[in-house]
């Protein structure tokens, strides 16, 4: 094997089932941490929550949608970081 065949059927293999949980959980967090885009002004998902919450006074259908748009932003990227996660390990074996 020259050095480029170690590195991609060695190598990279081990290397990305070490780092894709802590990739997967941080690209998750990235979408539910948009609070931090509200500091510069953007208006962000929870933010139009809360207003929406406080014109119609109804807090609990207002936070719901929101929880549910959070749920439908983070669960294919969850369920595709678990089927790599499973592709990979399937490699291993």
């Amino acid at each position: 094997m020259n050095r480029a065949d170690t590195l991609r059927f060695v190598i990279l293999p081990q290397a990305l089932r070490n780092v894709l949980p802590p990739t997967g959980t941080t690209v998750i967090y990235l979408i539910k941490d948009t609070a931090l885009a509200s500091a510069i002004g953007t208006p962000e998902l929870l933010r139009v929550g809360q207003l929406v919450a406080n014109e119609t006074f109804r807090p609990v259908e207002a936070l719901t949608i929101v929880a549910i748009a959070y749920f439908v932003l983070t669960y294919p990227i969850a369920f595709g970081f678990g089927a790599l996660e499973r592709r990979l390990s399937a490699i291993r074996a």
